[in-house]
């Protein structure tokens, strides 16, 4: 069996408390920024297919 100790010092504990929850906001933070990159980037990839397609037609286009 483990066992954890808890700090008798309450305030270090409850300092303890805040910190991981800082952490755990920030770490949030990042993955909702990691997302919204991932999601740009996926926009941004399809715009640049559009384009590509578009730029095919009209080089096919213009050949013929």
């Amino acid at each position: 069996m483990i066992r954890y100790e808890l700090p008798e010092d309450n305030d270090n504990y409850k300092e303890s408390i805040a910190d991981f929850k800082r952490k755990i906001n920030h770490l949030s933070l990042m993955l909702e920024t990691t997302q919204d990159i991932s999601k740009l980037r996926e926009e941004h990839v399809e715009r640049l297919e559009h384009q590509l397609k578009d730029m095919t037609r009209e080089k096919f286009i213009f050949v013929n």
